[in-house]
């Protein structure tokens, strides 16, 4: 089963979200995708576990003008960043940690992490 299939779908006013609002993806998704500056997109928004938008533009192997499915798989790259980064600040809004804990306390290979000088000439311990 696919991430999407296990969401029930939802009108979006239904859960807090504006249906003309949401209109406005697709012209610009596939805006990308007819001027050149990407090959597909898949675009994806859930609120309150149900599904409220789902699209796919373009062809994920040009080519071969195979048109992109919604079980398309991607390379994320470093996309992963961002993706990282919003899940960390979610766990931080729910309490789970302080900005200021140290790393340490989830990765303990931190604990007695040396780094640079600022000029680079010597090793020492990190103070944050």
């Amino acid at each position: 089963m696919t991430l999407y299939e296990g969401l029930p779908r939802a009108v979006p006013e239904d859960v807090g979200m504006s249906t003309s609002r949401l209109g406005r993806i697709t012209p610009v998704m596939q805006g990308y995708v007819d001027n050149g500056k990407i090959p597909c997109a898949l675009t994806m928004i859930a609120r309150e576990g149900k599904l409220v938008h789902f699209e796919k533009f373009g062809r994920q192997d040009i080519a071969a003008a195979k048109p992109i499915q919604f079980d398309t798989i991607f390379r994320l790259y470093s996309m992963t960043k961002p993706i990282t980064s919003i899940a960390v600040m979610m766990l931080y809004e729910e309490g789970h940690f302080q900005l200021t804990t140290p790393i340490a306390e989830f990765v303990p290979h931190f604990k007695d992490m040396k780094v640079y000088t600022e000029d680079g000439s010597a090793i020492v311990d990190a103070e944050r």
